[in-house]
């Protein structure tokens, strides 16, 4: 295992002198303590609770507070890693375009250069030690809809070396209109699952109701060490190379996971959430890079965590080497309270997550085998999710 700890960001409120203002906390989560000795057996049978540690470092949002409605856009903040398995720790954006960083195992916390634009809940993908970040919904118009944030000789910097961030052409499929629009006349129960499904992709803090009629990335992953696919809904498969700056039309098929696949080398397999019933699967995209033929599903595991009444909000996929993953699945649970008359009401609503970790084993002969250790719930107060990076 190489992580020592995986970060998990929450969305709390920070006490200040006159008022609560809106935060966000980073807790180190160590991954080892959800793994147990394989003599132990499967660790199926208990779910343990889960508490988070103490905050290793706050971020306030930049808006006046939670009390502000102005531009509640840019009162919000988003993180993601910086290098492969956040290698070299956090990065956190907010709605203004200002970045900054965070590294854990340096102990250490630092200015970026600000973005060109601000990124309205970015999709973001490490590649070497760059990163990549994208709006969801990217506009022709927009200039600075895709940024490289790049350690090198910039063209403006004073430094031989420097963190700079360089602007990108905006995917084709930003100039297509064949898109799945939300459907108002989606049953109320309808809509909660479809706005679970869009968060599942594009994160904790997306405005459902805006990004349901926005042209959506479905899915994404890196392939190979220079090439950033995304998968868009009715538009097909799009490759960037990172090398060249040049988009091209992959496929016409959707790739066939929801939000971001990681990839574990030491099986050569990418591991998402199916976009067709949510359950962990391990993708071949090799194959699909040379024959441009669908993605292969070499394995399939049904139900992590999941239980019945339990509605998937959104999953996380960390790779911690060796063969293992920490997985976060983030659900809600809503009471039906049925009206006198007829119909019924949403009651109290549960929000949790189910931490678990999995190890990957060969069998003989071929295939994989898959052991659950263990599994911890956290119970979290507010209706909005945490990243788990």
């Amino acid at each position: 295992m190489n992580r020592k700890f995986v970060y998990l960001v929450a969305n709390t409120l920070s006490r200040g002198r006159s008022r609560s203002r809106s935060a966000y906390t980073v807790h180190l989560i160590d991954p080892s303590t959800f793994f147990q000795s394989r003599s132990a057996g499967d660790g199926t049978a208990t779910m343990d609770d889960f508490r988070l540690p103490t905050a290793a470092m706050t971020f306030c949002k930049p808006g006046p507070g939670s009390e502000s409605e102005d531009d509640p856009m840019t009162d919000n903040m988003d993180f993601m890693p910086l290098g492969k398995g956040s290698q070299s720790g956090i990065l956190a954006l907010d709605g203004k375009g200002r970045v900054s960083h965070y590294d854990a195992a340096c102990q250490s916390f630092s200015l970026m250069p600000a973005l060109h634009a601000p990124k309205m809940q970015p999709i973001s993908l490490p590649v070497g030690d760059s990163v990549y970040v994208m709006d969801v919904n990217p506009r022709p118009g927009n200039r600075h809809c895709f940024e490289a944030l790049i350690h090198g000789s910039g063209p403006k910097s004073c430094y031989p070396t420097d963190w700079y961030w360089h602007s990108l052409a905006a995917p084709p499929h930003a100039r297509a209109h064949n898109y799945v629009p939300y459907d108002s006349d989606f049953s109320e129960e309808e809509n909660d699952q479809d706005f679970n499904d869009i968060r599942m992709v594009h994160g904790p803090e997306v405005d459902v109701h805006m990004m349901a009629a926005a042209p959506v990335i479905d899915g994404h992953t890196v392939v190979g060490d220079s090439q950033i696919w995304i998968s868009t809904i009715g538009a097909g498969t799009y490759s960037f190379d990172t090398a060249s700056g040049v988009w091209s039309q992959a496929m016409d098929w959707s790739l066939p996971f929801r939000g971001r696949a990681e990839y574990v080398p030491e099986l050569n397999l990418w591991f998402g959430f199916s976009s067709q019933d949510k359950c962990l699967c391990g993708f071949d995209l090799t194959a699909t890079a040379s024959a441009m033929s669908p993605p292969l599903l070499r394995h399939q595991w049904d139900g992590i965590a999941q239980q019945e009444g339990w509605a998937p909000v959104i999953s996380y996929i960390v790779p911690l080497g060796s063969g293992k993953l920490f997985i976060a699945e983030f659900f809600e649970t809503k009471e039906k309270v049925y009206i006198k008359g007829g119909g019924w009401v949403y009651g109290n609503c549960d929000n949790f997550a189910v931490f678990t970790g999995v190890e990957f084993l060969e069998k003989l002969g071929g295939g994989l085998h898959m052991v659950k250790h263990r599994s911890k719930r956290y119970n979290h107060e507010r209706v909005m999710p945490d990243w788990v990076i």
